[in-house]
């Protein structure tokens, strides 16, 4: 088996784990939802935001396992010279995948906390009577939001500071 074409099955089988997830969620966010005396059709509708994003992404990676491994799986018949490069775009490939999951479950978990914040409508001297737990899981939520961009946007760069703090120790 050559390296693009085990890279293509790990692809699709984090696609399908994140298929499986994301199915396996979805009646616990709805009876959650329905649970707060809401109508069913926005229950149904919010639960399929919350759980509907990552079985969009996991059904990407199982379908068009390529379009990752393109990126991220150089072709070392082409140019030999790039072998010691493979696991550098490992790194950044993994990083960046990392961080495209935790921003989609970081907005699917920033959904829930607004909705849940919008149904504890009752005001007190104009604010909301929010609870510590549900004020603690939106900052959690936002930190998550921040890893996840950070991972997005500066992969290489991580890449490189890694890459430069092992070829110091050598």
């Amino acid at each position: 088996m050559e390296l693009k074409e085990l890279a293509n099955l790990i692809v699709k089988l984090a696609g399908a784990l994140v298929v499986v997830f994301s199915l396996v969620a979805y009646p616990n966010f709805v009876a959650m939802f329905y649970g707060m005396d809401m109508p069913p059709i926005p229950a149904f509708g919010y639960a399929f935001i919350s759980a509907g994003i990552p079985l969009l992404i996991g059904l990407l990676l199982w379908l068009l396992p390529t379009l990752v491994t393109n990126r991220i799986v150089l072709d070392v018949k082409k140019d030999p010279n790039v072998t010691g490069q493979l696991g550098t775009e490992f790194v950044k490939g993994a990083l960046i995948v990392l961080g495209c999951y935790l921003l989609f479950r970081s907005l699917s978990d920033l959904s829930y906390h607004l909705v849940v914040m919008s149904n504890k409508q009752s005001v007190v001297l104009g604010l909301y009577a929010i609870d510590a737990e549900t004020w603690g899981s939106l900052a959690a939520t936002g930190i998550e939001l921040a890893i996840a961009m950070t991972l997005v946007l500066w992969a290489p760069q991580i890449v490189a500071k890694i890459r430069s703090f092992h070829l110091k120790g050598e």
